[in-house]
Formats: structure tokens, C-alpha cells, sequence
């Protein structure tokens, strides 16, 4: 405060004061002059002096507001001098040439002045220039005063303006009060326009969103100071450490790094307080910046927990009334701060529900252990990868960022530029296709690639969403296999049924006929009635596969029938085939028929002794399994503990069209008479209608294994 106290007494301060002053001791003169009628000779050289140096002491005042060169100064003082000193060698009475020659130059030299002021106030805005307008009025007013005076003078003139000579009191008047105004208002006026312009940048910023408010602080302060202050310059610099001009009166500046604090902003910074002085004492960035200024004033804008920045004011002379300068800028620095203050308590909280949101996102990430999300950027590079990802592809996080996202896809993915390329234009891919996991094995997945967004804004990159959907896709299959079974066995039921009756009656007339006939057609009526009989035989097998045979279901051991009928298969397969016969208890009682347990294990083991020709392995396992969720749904339908029969040979296997049609009547791979292609479907209507279901996994020259799933009997 002591370098301010010493700024607010600078003798620059007085010129406004001075130039009042010369102005009201003219006039006081004249009035004194006419109410006395003689005064003395000092008094009148003081008034002439006075009368004369006004246009040199508000030139005094329009230096502060702009560049004046030294001469002008020179000039008029030098004017005033000699005027003062060469009317007062002359001999009295004066000459009327002299009297009107120094009121017509005092007349052109205000007159020029009120035009100077007047430009000058084009430059500036706010305050200052409502000052600089006021005060050309004045000087103007000076000018008209004069003016008519000079042309009054002449006899020829004086008639045109004689009414006017009578505003001269209220011209005066008038001159007064605006010089008074405009050069040295009173502290109430001056106070008054202050919080004007303070109430405009209050209302400017509180008109501003939260979100820019904190932004456009610097650039709304470096112009509220502008307009409340006779300044050469206004900068406002932001920053803790090395500092930014982030508001500037004069645009150029803005973005000018201050790397050392070593000057008056240092000062400023570390003291926390206003620092006022020469230009000089600036940091070397700013000196340059501050042009032909010759002081300044820095005020710092302190928050709560720190400074913020400093507000730095340029003057090319000392400040006409500096106390009001400093208290004005303080107050403005202070509602600056609080701005600051109040973004970062908005920055600190968006930034704490962005952390909190982020780890929802990680939270909900991870928990997606069945969907692989993975980020990648413009070159198809992973640049995040979640726990699902490792999950459906196998790789760990370290191993794929990095890597190019199309070792994820069984064909290479060739593609997937161009599909990149359409998600960026607002086309995102939504498909499925074969991906490939860690270990080589394929799967089916699903694809959805978008581009990334932050708020609607394009952040370079995309998320990849894939998600394994090969077993839906199996359970799909099954279903509308199961479908056309079921549409199939219907068809087939009704036929046998028909079929059946026909054949019955065929049966019983070859046996009345074998009674009458003599004993050399006996044979012909023996073939017919073998042939009806394995007839009858085949709709038996489509009953069966339509589930309409009748049937004598009791509580056994699956375990005990498949022990029963190793004997059989042993010789029915030939030894040219290994049997096993595994058996992992417990295995839990099931309620069936057990003529139909038994087709259903011999009708499996023919069918694994027609894949192994050349011989192999059969493996027979019974075990207990429990089915629950989407695999329970699929198959019997019923969640709970469930005996299980498989059946695995070693034999060719089959490729994806065979297993999609194996369960058909009359379908079969094998030549011309060996086979009905009923015996798969026979078994696959057993199982269903003891409330099972089979599965199926195949492989070429992998073998082949059924899976037979029957509930456990409940015994309540």
C-alpha cells in the first residue's frame, strides 16, 4: 500500500484539477473585473497567463488518453509565455486587435481541443469515454463562448449576434460544469458511473452458461477494466506457475506466455496485493507488451485457496483519479475470483461424478463377463479391452492391446476397414460372423461396431461390442429341428396307423388263406405273410418315432439295462469292435419302458458299428448330470439331476447337413438295401416320449457321440 500511496500523490494526478482551476480563475476574474471595475496589474497578468496556458493544460489531460508529442507541449506553453509577456509590454489602453486576437486563438485552440477530446473518445469505451465526451463539450462550449465574442466585436456583426450575448452566462456555465464532470467529477458522480459499469459486467457474466462462464472471466474482466479505467492497455494474465494473457484489450496479445516471474507480477503474486509503478519494473514480456505506457497498476485475483491470476493495467501517464481505479479493479478481481472459485467447484464436481461414472462403466465392463467390448482406434488397433473379452476370446488384456482387432475373426476379417469407415459416417455394423479364440477354436459371434462418442462429439476410434452366440444358435437349431420332427412324426403316426390296419388285414387273410390252398402255393402265401409282418414291423418303428406306441414305463436303472444287453451287443457288433462299458455312479433311477430303453441303446450301437466298418472303440458311459438355465430349457425342459447316456464310437462321423437331417424316417447314408433310415428316428421318438431329449456332437473321421438325457423319477 505504500507504493499506491505514493502513486495517488504523483503530480500527473493534478493536471484535470489545474485546468479547472486556470478555468474558473478566468472567469472569476472577468466577474470581478466588472463588479470592481479596476483590478490590479498582477491580477490581470495572472488572468492572461491563465486565459492563455488553458489549451497547454488540457493538453496536459488528453496526454493521459493518448500519444501527445513533446512540441505540442512546447508550443502552447511557449504561446502562453510570450502572449502574456507581449500584451503586458504594451501601453494601456490595449488594442481592440490584441483583445480579439487572444480570444479568437484561445476560441480555435479550444475548438481543436473539443475536436481532439471528441476523437479520443471514439477509442476508448465506457467510462472513460463518457468522460473524454463530456469534457469536448466543454471545450466546445469554451470555443462557442468565445467565438461569439470575436464575432460581436464588429459593428457589422454585432446586431446578428447581440441575443446571443446574453447566453454567455449559461455558456459559462455550462463550459463549468462539463469541465467539471468530464476532468475532476465529484466522488459521488464518479462513484455512480463506476457501479454502472461494475452492474454491466456483473449482468454480462451472470447472463453467461456454467460452462462458459469460466472461460470467457479473463476476456469479460480485461474489458469491464477497459471501460472503467483511463488505461492504455488492459491484460489479464491466468496461471500458477508460468502465466497466459487470456483477456487483452488488444487481441494480439491474448495466448502471450509469461515463462519468469521476476518482476511487478511476481510481486503481485507473492505479496497478493495491489503493485503499482513504471512500466519498467515489469518482466521483459511485458514491457514489450505495454508499448509506449509509462506506469501501471496490478491487481491479483485472490480466491479463496489461491491467486488465480492478475489483472494488469497499462496508463501512459499516472491515473487521473487512482483511488478509484484501485478500488473499482479490486472489486472487479474479486467477483473474477469468485467466478474461478465457483468453475472450479463445478469442475471439481464434474470431475468427481465422471470418476464415479467412469467406475460404473468399469464396474458395468467387467460385469459383462459374457459380451467382449473392446475400444480400437482409426486403424483398427485394440486400445481397451474388457473382462468379457478375455472371457469369449481367451487373450489376456496385456496380450491384445496393441494388436490388430482382426486376429479375432476366423476369415481375417478384410473387411473391416470399410466397415469401420461406414460406422464414422453414422453406419454401424450390426451382424454375426465366425471369430477365432485364443486356443484356434471357432465360434459364432455376434458384431455390433459404432464409433466413439464423448456428448454426441466424435472422439476418434470405435467400440467393438462381439458376443459368442454359438450355443444360441445351436439351441436354434435344435428347435426348429425339432420342430420338423415333430411335424414329421405327426404325419408319419397317421400314416402307420392307416397303414397298420391294412397290413393286419393282409396278415389275417394270408393265414386263412395258408389254411385251403394246396401245399404248392403254401410257400407264395408263407411270403406274402413275412412280408406284411416286416411291414408292420416298419410302422411299429414310425409309431415309435411319432411317440404313439403303447408303452409299459416303470422305475429301472438305466446302469442294470445297458449291463443286460452287453452280451447281445457283443455279438451283434462282431469282434472286430471294442466295447466299453463305463458306468459313474450314482446314477439316479428313471421312469421308462425298458423294451424301449433297450432299442434305443441297440439301435444307437448298430449305428455306430455301420460308422466303424474297418472296426474301432464304443464307449457306453452312463452317469448323472444336473441341468439348470438355458441348457436345461433346451433340452428336456425340466432343471434337476438327470441320468445320462452316451454312446461314442470312433467311426467317419458326420458333417453339419447329415446331423441336420439324421432324426428324419427314411433318411440314411448307406447304399441301397442296408438300411431303413428309421432307426435313428425311432430312437429320437423314444427318447421323447419317456420326456428326454438327445444331443448330438460329430465330427468327420472324428467320431460321433449321442447323448441321451432322461429325467429322474421323482418318487412322490
Amino acid at each position: 500500500m505504500k507504493r499506491t500511496a505514493r502513486f495517488e500523490r504523483d503530480w500527473d494526478r493534478a493536471d484535470a484539477w489545474l485546468g479547472l482551476a486556470a478555468l474558473v480563475l478566468v472567469i472569476g476574474l472577468s466577474i470581478a473585473s466588472s463588479a470592481v471595475g479596476r483590478i490590479s496589474a498582477g491580477v490581470k497578468a495572472l488572468a492572461l497567463l491563465a486565459f492563455l496556458a488553458h489549451p497547454y493544460l488540457l493538453l496536459r489531460v488528453i496526454r493521459h488518453f493518448r500519444e501527445v508529442p513533446r512540441w505540442w507541449e512546447l508550443t502552447l506553453l511557449s504561446l502562453a509565455a510570450v502572449g502574456t509577456l507581449f500584451a503586458l509590454g504594451l501601453p494601456s489602453p490595449k488594442p481592440m486587435s490584441l483583445r480579439l486576437g487572444i480570444v479568437a486563438y484561445v476560441a480555435v485552440m479550444q475548438a481543436m481541443a473539443a475536436a481532439v477530446l471528441a476523437f479520443t473518445a471514439r477509442k476508448h469505451r465506457g467510462l472513460t469515454a463518457w468522460r473524454l465526451n463530456v469534457a469536448s463539450v466543454g471545450a466546445g462550449l469554451f470555443a462557442l463562448m468565445f467565438g461569439i465574442l470575436v464575432l460581436s466585436a464588429h459593428p457589422a456583426t454585432y446586431p446578428l449576434f447581440q441575443k446571443l450575448l446574453r447566453l454567455q452566462r449559461y455558456l459559462a456555465l455550462g463550459m463549468v460544469v462539463s469541465y467539471y464532470l468530464g476532468l475532476a467529477p465529484p466522488l459521488v458522480v464518479r462513484r455512480m458511473l463506476q457501479r454502472g459499469e461494475e452492474y454491466r459486467f456483473l449482468r454480462t457474466t451472470a447472463e453467461r452458461g456454467p460452462d462458459v462462464r469460466g472461460r470467457l472471466a479473463a476476456a469479460d474482466l480485461a474489458d469491464a477494466a477497459e471501460r472503467s479505467t483511463a488505461t492504455a492497455s488492459t491484460m489479464v494474465l491466468i496461471g500458477p506457475g508460468p502465466m497466459t494473457i487470456d483477456g487483452a484489450s488488444d487481441p494480439a496479445l491474448r495466448g502471450l506466455v509469461v515463462e519468469a516471474l521476476d518482476g511487478a507480477i511476481g510481486r503481485a503474486v507473492a505479496s497478493q496485493g495491489v503493485v503499482n509503478g513504471d512500466v519498467a519494473e515489469l518482466e521483459p514480456v511485458l514491457r514489450r507488451a505495454a508499448g509506449t505506457a509509462e506506469r501501471f497498476l496490478a491487481v491479483p485475483l485472490r480466491g479463496r485457496s489461491q491467486v488465480w491470476g492478475v489483472l494488469l493495467v497499462t496508463q501512459r501517464r499516472s491515473s487521473l483519479f487512482p483511488a478509484d481505479d484501485v478500488a473499482m479493479l479490486r472489486r472487479l478481481c474479486r467477483y473474477t475470483a469468485e467466478i474461478f472459485d465457483h468453475d472450479q467447484l463445478l469442475a471439481d464436481e464434474r470431475a468427481r461424478q465422471q470418476r464415479e461414472a467412469d467406475a460404473r462403466l468399469d464396474l458395468i465392463l467387467e460385469s459383462l463377463k459374457d459380451h467382449a467390448v473392446i475400444t480400437v482406434d482409426n486403424a483398427g488397433l485394440v486400445t481397451s479391452w474388457n473382462v468379457g473379452a478375455e472371457q469369449v476370446f481367451g487373450y489376456a488384456a496385456a496380450e491384445a492391446i496393441g494388436q490388430s482387432v482382426t486376429m479375432l475373426f476366423d476369415d481375417g476379417a478384410p473387411w473391416l476397414m470399410d466397415e469401420l469407415q461406414r460406422a464414422g459416417r453414422g453406419e454401424p455394423m450390426i451382424a454375426e460372423t465366425m471369430g477365432r479364440r485364443r486356443d484356434d477354436a471357432r465360434l459364432t459371434t455376434s458384431v455390433v461396431i459404432r464409433p466413439l462418442q464423448d456428448r454426441g462429439r466424435d472422439s476418434g476410434g470405435f467400440v467393438i461390442v462381439m458376443r459368442d452366440v454359438s450355443r444360441r444358435r445351436l439351441l436354434e437349431d435344435r428347435l426348429r429341428q425339432a420342430h420338423k420332427l415333430e411335424a414329421i412324426g405327426r404325419l408319419a403316426g397317421g400314416v402307420a396307423h392307416d397303414f397298420n390296419n391294412m397290413l393286419t388285414v393282409i396278415i389275417g387273410y394270408a393265414e386263412e388263406l395258408d389254411k385251403v390252398v394246396p401245399d404248392e402255393h403254401r410257400s407264395s402265401v408263407a411270403q406274402i405273410r413275412r412280408s406284411g409282418e416286416r411291414a408292420a414291423s416298419l410302422t411299429r418303428q414310425l409309431l415309435a418315432f411319432s411317440r404313439q406306441q403303447v408303452l409299459r414305463p416303470q422305475v429301472v436303472a438305466l446302469p442294470d439295462v445297458v449291463a443286460a444287453l452287453m452280451p447281445m451287443l457283443s455279438r451283434l457288433l462282431g469282434e472286430h469292435i471294442e466295447i466299453l462299458d463305463v458306468v459313474n455312479p450314482p446314477v439316479p433311477a428313471i421312469l421308462a419302458d425298458t423294451t424301449q430303453l433297450e432299442q434305443i441303446v441297440m439301435n444307437l450301437a448298430v449305428n455306430a458299428r455301420d460308422a466303424m466298418p474297418n472296426g474301432g472303440r464304443l464307449t457306453i458311459r452312463v452317469r448323472a448330470v444336473t441341468l439348470t438355465g438355458v441348457e436345461a430349457a433346451s433340452l428336456t425342459g425340466r432343471e434337476g439331476v438327470h441320468a445320462l447316456l452316451e454312446v461314442t464310437d470312433t467311426g467317419s462321423g458326420m458333417d453339419s447337413a447329415t446331423q441336420a437331417r439324421m432324426f428324419e424316417p427314411f433318411f440314411t447314408t448307406k447304399d441301397v438295401g442296408r438300411g431303413t433310415g428309421l432307426g435313428l428316428a425311432m430312437v429320437y421318438g423314444a427318447v421323447q416320449q419317456m420326456g428326454g431329449a438327445i444331443a448330438v456332437d460329430s465330427m468327420l473321421d472324428r467320431g460321433t457321440t449321442f447323448r441321451v438325457y432322461v429325467p429322474m423319477h421323482d418318487a412322490g
